[in-house]
């Protein structure tokens, strides 16, 4: 298995020429979220992750048994992200992993600890964020919150919560994306955000928006679905 996926990911991802023709701006009122969305399914589901370093597919595979204990012992990450976040949660994940990559397009692993959150890298096991875990019997509270990064403080925050939603819970939702990509409508425009979402968030990044995403109400699954079918092919 292990010398297939080092076959599998030693050669460079094919050329994709003019893929941001591909996506478009679905505005709020056409969908079930009512905020502005770019469907960036043609990537997220279209494409697979590759890489010339076949030690990255050792890595990942390796990975795929680790429990994040180790994580316990790491340095503090160094950036202090403001505000807290409550899911109607009423209990804790358990120890350990509580969500593990499946796929290489699958970015996140997540882990807790001793009431603590570990957010890491798929592929190379590095912490994203960490965070503090409480839970009162109906909601899951997540304090102090670190992050590797330090760029604007409302996208970490949205970024977390969107990472636990979607590979914590399996909810399909608008993704955050940074200020600096609304550039404009283009074509370009639309590929920097589409590279950015497959970076960030691999096949779960169906949907960027530039708004606030912590607020965005669960969508049934039936109800997009009916939706999904109702979209342009």
């Amino acid at each position: 298995m292990l010398s297939k996926l080092k076959k599998l990911f030693s050669s460079s991802p094919p050329p994709k020429p003019s893929f941001g023709t591909a996506l478009r701006w679905i505005e709020a009122n056409d969908n079930p979220w009512g905020v502005r969305i770019l469907d960036c399914r043609p990537v997220s589901m279209g494409w697979t992750s590759t890489t010339t370093d076949p030690s990255v597919a050792d890595s990942f595979l390796k990975l795929r048994n680790a429990d994040g204990r180790a994580h316990l012992m790491a340095e503090p990450l160094p950036a202090k992200v403001s505000g807290n976040l409550r899911f109607p949660i009423p209990e804790l994940p358990p120890e350990g992993c509580f969500s593990s990559a499946r796929q290489m397009e699958e970015k996140w692993d997540l882990f807790q600890w001793e009431n603590r959150l570990f957010v890491s890298r798929s592929w190379t096991g590095l912490l994203g964020y960490t965070a503090r875990l409480q839970c009162d019997g109906t909601s899951l509270h997540v304090t102090d919150i670190h992050s590797a990064q330090s760029y604007d403080n409302e996208l970490l925050l949205r970024e977390l919560h969107f990472i636990l939603r979607s590979h914590g819970n399996r909810v399909i939702m608008p993704h955050p994306l940074p200020d600096n990509l609304a550039l404009d409508d283009s074509t370009a425009s639309k590929e920097q955000i589409a590279l950015h979402t497959f970076s960030s968030y691999g096949s779960f990044g169906w949907f960027g928006t530039f708004e606030n995403t912590i607020p965005l109400r669960k969508v049934a699954r039936s109800e997009l679905e009916e939706w999904i079918k109702r979209q342009p092919k």
